[in-house]
Order: structure tokens, then sequence, then C-alpha cells
């Protein structure tokens, strides 16, 4: 007959507490004869202390009678080890951990109805963000005392003592059977103390929307491979949250017991080992085209790549940690630093500077084929360059044509552009908008030779005259009798004023003009 040996490991309630359990594992191994060595680990606060006396296995029979109680033996403390997964990220200095160990060997000979033990206790951490506060634990354990002298599955790897935030996390919570049974991994609920003559104890309460399948604030959410143990997550709120990890044995198909860990996962904003950030500051130099950027380095890390994004030369980089460079032109530049190049945690920053010249513009008629002397001497500049190629402060021009000149001198950095237009042609914009924003609310000619001795006159879509310029005004502003008109297609009429054809004035263009608000 195969009978259930439930073992239940009860903490004395004199025990007292100055630091806060957060968590343990609870294993046995069978040692032949009806004998089996219980081994508890606890994860103990290092902040505080806790006394390791009177911690007693309290063993119970299958319908909860007590039995006997035995000591449990305490075997000593080590540190946690930092198990850290995160090769870019500062280990948090606050986080410190032990394990206690203790151990008891019981004699439990095979008998109906099987065995329970449990321990309760108190208490978790003071604020553990998905239970109520100051919850207590329990570990429970369940032995088939039928089966051939089994022994439960034991972890490969401590707990981790911390995850960091906005972080993906992967953690290896496989376990090892010596017997050769199947596992089968789970998420699944811790347990309370509850009733000190009440076996198995109760799980433990989530608070708000989390649930043992969802313990924590993640994305993507908390998930255990159940071939593997390989736990994965990326944490989202700062915290410390109460997790259960369980192994489920089976033998020939059949579930013979169950593992679990009980744990509280520490999500911490970890602080990154290497930040590539900067600043930087533009400086005219003595020469106005010439300027110089100084960089403001707030960086985390131990080696510096400038790129300054020149495209004129190969010297536009540097390894210090700050640096002034100086651009010879204007333009727009990517600056870029790399902080530790060519290693795992290496991160890179960009800003963009835009260092841009003086401009004016000018306009000229081309009337009669006469050709333009275009002058842009400064009196002060050391450097004119146009782009026909001429390096002269003044060029002659005969065609109808758009010049530019670059004037540098050491207190002028300065573009001149020069628009040579056809002497009769007349400008006439095809949309505007008189709305009173100061962006287009005119309807303007423009001619290279001037607007005297010409007329305009617009006209509605029923052919009503709207408006006639005169020499003074030769703008309309979108109103017929100083009141706003519709919105919608005018057409316009350009006059020949001191001209006349077929006794009309000679009508020198005509359109349509869009009027919108």
């Amino acid at each position: 007959m195969k009978n259930i040996l439930y073992l239940i490991l009860f903490v004395s309630p004199t025990l007292v507490y100055g630091g806060h359990t957060f968590g343990g594992d609870y294993t046995y191994r069978c040692l032949g004869g009806d004998n089996y060595e219980l081994e508890l680990k606890l994860y103990i606060d290092c902040s505080g202390s806790l006394s390791v006396d009177n911690l007693s296995t309290h063993v119970y029979n299958g319908i909860g009678d007590p039995l006997f109680i035995e000591p449990l033996n305490y075997k000593g403390s080590d540190s946690l080890n930092i198990l850290f997964n995160y090769p870019c990220t500062a280990i948090p200095s606050n986080l410190c951990l032990e394990i206690w160990t203790y151990l008891d060997t019981l004699h439990l000979p095979d008998t109906a109805g099987g065995y329970r033990l449990k321990i309760p206790g108190c208490c978790r951490a003071d604020v553990v963000t998905n239970i109520p506060p100051s919850s207590s634990f329990s570990y429970y354990q369940t032995i088939s005392t039928g089966i051939s002298c089994n022994t439960s599955p034991t972890f490969n790897n401590d707990p981790p003592i911390a995850v960091c935030l906005n972080q993906p996390f992967s953690y290896d919570h496989s376990a090892i059977d010596i017997d050769g049974d199947s596992l089968v991994y789970k998420l699944c609920t811790p347990y309370t103390q509850g009733a000190s003559n009440v076996a198995p104890a109760p799980p433990i309460t989530y608070t708000g929307a989390y649930t043992f399948l969802n313990p924590l604030d993640a994305n993507p959410a908390i998930n255990i491979d159940p071939n593997s143990g390989l736990v994965t997550f990326t944490p989202t709120l700062v915290g410390i949250f109460a997790v259960g990890i369980c192994v489920e044995e089976y033998r020939s198909g059949v579930l013979i017991g169950e593992t679990i860990r009980d744990f509280q996962f520490i999500v911490e904003d970890c602080p990154p080992l290497v930040i590539s950030d900067f600043d930087i500051s533009i400086d005219q130099g003595v020469d106005q085209c010439q300027q110089t950027i100084t960089t403001s380095n707030s960086s985390i890390g131990n080696f510096y790549t400038w790129d300054f994004g020149d495209s004129s030369t190969n010297n536009d980089t540097s390894s210090q940690f700050d640096v002034s460079y100086t651009f010879n032109d204007t333009g727009t530049y990517i600056i870029r630093l790399i902080v530790d190049p060519g290693t795992v945690c290496a991160d890179t920053a960009y800003d963009t500077v835009s260092l841009k010249r003086d401009e004016q513009g000018f306009e000229f008629p081309f009337c009669d084929d006469v050709p333009v002397t275009l002058d842009a001497d400064t009196a002060i500049a050391n450097s004119y360059l146009w782009n026909t190629g001429a390096t002269t402060p003044e060029i002659i021009v005969s065609q109808v044509e758009t010049f530019i000149c670059e004037i540098e001198a050491d207190s002028v950095c300065l573009t001149n552009t020069y628009h040579i237009l056809d002497c009769d042609l007349i400008f006439i914009p095809s949309v505007f908008t008189p709305n009173g924003d100061g962006l287009n609310d005119l309807f303007t000619l423009r001619r290279a030779q001037g607007t005297d001795g010409i007329l305009l006159r617009i006209y509605d879509r029923y052919g009503k005259l709207v408006f006639e310029s005169s020499n003074n005004n030769k703008s309309w502003d979108g109103s017929y009798k100083k009141k706003p008109v519709q919105i919608g297609v005018y057409v316009y009429y350009i006059v020949q004023e001191d001209a006349l054809e077929n006794g009309k004035n000679l009508v020198l263009d005509q359109g349509m003009v869009t009027l919108f608000r």
C-alpha cells in the first residue's frame, strides 16, 4: 500500500525576528530503513538578527493528529551569492541575504495515511508589495512512504537576490532528482502560517490584481518553462514580490510529490554602469565663419570616442573626456559620443548643431540687355566667393539668374543672394490668406522695373469690380468697401495705364487668384 507522508515543520511561537525572512527551500533525502534527512534553507535579511533556537519539526498523521515534536538542528549560515545577471548594471549596495541551514533526521515508519509536517513562522519582509503587511510563512512537504525510498528534488541554484526594473530577466530555477523522476515546473502559491494544528497551511492571500500566476508587475509577464524551469520576465514596478516556484515529481506518469521554493523577488531601479550623455555650447571664433563648440561631458564610463560629423576633414574625432572643436564652415553637424566603445555595455549619445551665416537678399532688373553690376564690397571683408567661381568684390552679369556671394572677414560671415529679374516679368501670387496673421495677407504685384503705370483690377465671380489699384496702392487686402469678401476664386486683370488697344487699356496679364482665410 502506498502511504503519503506529510511533513509539517513548525517554528516555535517563541521565535523572535530582528531581521525578516525572504523565503526558503524545504527538501528531504531518503537514508533507508524508514529514515529521512530533512533540510530547511531560510533566506534571511542581513540587516537584523533571527533567533536560531526553538525551531522544531511538528509531525502529524494523515488526519492531523499530533504525533511528536522533533527539534531542528541549526547547522550554520552563509552569505547568499549575489547572482546578478546584468553585466551593464551596478549591483545595488543595500542587498544582503544569508542562508540559514537546518538539518534533522526522522524515523518515519510506513503507516496508513502517512504523515504531515509543516513550518509556520513570522515574518516576511516589512512591506511586500503583493501581499498584506507582516504576512507570515510556512513550508510544506509531502513524502510517499509507499514508494521505495524516495528523495525530493533539490534546486540547482540559489535564488536571485534582485532583478532590475525595465530590464529583461531570465533565471534557471531547474532542479535535480537523484531518483531519475520526471520534473515539471510551475508557478504556485506560497503558504502562510495558519493554526499550529492545521496541515497543510493555508496559501497566502494576494492583494489587488496579483495572483500566483501574476505575482508581480511585468511586461512581458512572468513565465516559467514547465520543462526546463527557466523563469523569464521584464519587471515594470519597483517593489518586493512574494513568488512560489513549484517542482512536481512524477514517477511512471504518477504525481508522487511537490517541492516549493518560496521566495521574494526584489525589484530595484538599478543604476547603469555606462552612460553616454553630454551638452554642447557654441562659441564664435575670431573668424566669424569659424565656430567652436565645447562639450560638457556628464557620461559614466572609462573610454570615450567623439565624432563631430565634419565631412571636410578626417581629424574630427577625439578620445578626450571633454573637447573643443572648431568648424571651418557653417552647416548642420551631428555630434556623436560613444562611451566604452567595443564593449558589451557601450552606450551612444547624439546631438545636432546648426551653424549658420548671416544672410541678405537683393533684386535687380535686367532690361534691354544692359549688363548689371553686382557689388558685394563691405570694405572690411578679406574673402569673396561667388557661385560663378569669381573671388572679386563685384561681378558683371548679363542674364536672368540668381547669384550668390559668400563674404568672410574677422567680424563678418555673410551670404548675399542677388536675384536678377526679367525687366518686363510681373510676379503674381496664385493664393493669399488675408486673416491678419501678418503672413501672405496681401495680393501684391511685383515687377523688376517697378509697377508704375500699371493697374490691377479684381472681379468677383459675378463680374463685379471689388478692387482697382492706384499708383499709391498696388495691393489688395481681400476687402470690398472696408468689409472682408467671401472666400473663393477671383479674377484679376493687369493693364497698362498709358497704353490703349482697341480704345481700352492694354491688358498685360489676366488670371485667377484664390482667397483663403
